[in-house]
């Protein structure tokens, strides 16, 4: 199929349509990103079960991209697509007067509680309300295993996202507004009912990087990464330069930063640091594929820059690699950052190491 790419017409209207998405059709997407499905038809409404609209749209997932990228898919012609990116993250850090964005990076300079909730979202999965009211019923009351105290309807996720999309007012009285510090979760990688507030186990991983019941292990470090995001883009047609990387295609990685302030734990807290984009270019081989992985797992621990003196533009306050270099180019060998590299891999697999990230962190799903 051939694609057109119309994000630079369309993406505001689309996005715009996005938010106002019906209840039926968020919760669709909202469990097939869950699921981690690869794509969805939009199907579950009367609008999109239309005969003007019926199969016609879906939405793509891409899993690889952090936070999670959805593009909307609308099929003009049997060959042709018309797509549109939407950013869009499975568990909004919100702060406690409902803002995103600007007002995480704000908290986090002040609250580690809250900074330490946006670190391990990944590793935290919101509890489902239909659960929690079955063993209500059967008086079976779910509870923080660390504060020991019941939760109610206003400690879930899908409560506060149902209010929104019914249009419900939220006022100013503080039993109007919930932070992301009182959500039910519960740690993906354990078995058990390991139920917490987002607050007591963020609390806990500031001490230890351990479940507080069963001692499994969470690869959580708070790094000094400024806020940002990563895009892959998974190229068939080019090529990595290398003899072994002939007709494997290329993994293109993208990491964008915004302007903004350093934290008190940066080379002069309070000053402000410009704005970078970083392009990485993989082989898409196995082993190509394996750096990848241990990429994301380092970004979501926020360790691959800082912000400190960059020795190539010899100045201050700048975002800087943080002890991981990267390929920023397709060709070009080892003097200009390039491909070929026979030793690449080994080396850096030894930094990686050195942040405390290996091939052992690697999610069993995603392993090759």
């Amino acid at each position: 199929d051939s694609e057109v790419d119309d994000d630079d017409d369309d993406d505001d209207e689309t996005y715009g349509r996005w938010r106002r998405f019906d209840a039926l059709t968020s919760k669709q997407i909202e469990l097939c990103m869950r699921g981690k499905k690869k794509f969805t038809i939009l199907n579950q409404s009367a609008y999109w079960r239309s005969p003007a609209n019926k199969n016609k749209f879906r939405v793509e997932f891409d899993y690889h991209s952090i936070p999670t990228v959805a593009r909307q898919i609308e099929f003009t012609t049997l060959k042709e697509k018309k797509r549109t990116e939407m950013k869009y993250e499975e568990i909004a850090a919100v702060a406690p007067n409902g803002d995103d964005g600007d007002a995480v990076a704000a908290v986090q300079e002040g609250d580690e509680v809250m900074q330490m909730i946006v670190m391990s979202k990944h590793f935290l999965r919101p509890l489902g309300m239909k659960y929690w009211a079955q063993k209500r019923a059967l008086h079976d009351a779910l509870q923080c295993r660390i504060c020991i105290a019941d939760f109610e309807q206003e400690n879930f996720l899908e409560f506060w996202i149902a209010r929104k999309l019914n249009g419900d007012a939220v006022g100013d009285d503080a039993g109007d507004v919930i932070s992301a510090k009182q959500i039910a979760v519960q740690l993906c990688d354990c078995t058990g009912e390991h139920f917490f507030h987002t607050e007591c186990i963020a609390q806990w991983f500031l001490r230890k990087n351990r479940c507080p019941l069963c001692q499994k292990k969470y690869g959580i470090h708070q790094g000094r990464q400024p806020p940002g995001s990563m895009h892959v883009r998974f190229e068939r047609q080019l090529d990595c330069a290398g003899v072994e990387n002939k007709g494997k295609g290329s993994i293109e990685i993208v990491h964008k930063f915004e302007a903004g302030v350093q934290g008190p734990h940066h080379e002069h807290p309070g000053k402000r640091f410009g704005s970078r984009v970083e392009y990485i270019y993989l082989p898409n081989t196995r082993p190509g594929r394996e750096i990848l992985e241990l990429i994301k797992i380092a970004w979501k621990k926020k360790i691959l820059y800082t912000v400190g003196y960059s020795v190539t533009l010899s100045a201050h306050d700048r975002i800087v690699w943080n002890g991981v270099h990267f390929k920023t180019s397709r060709h070009g060998g080892t003097e200009n950052y390039g491909w070929p590299d026979p030793t690449y891999y080994t080396r850096v697999k030894e930094e990686f190491q050195e942040k405390g990230v290996t091939v052992d962190d690697i999610p069993q799903d995603a392993r090759l």
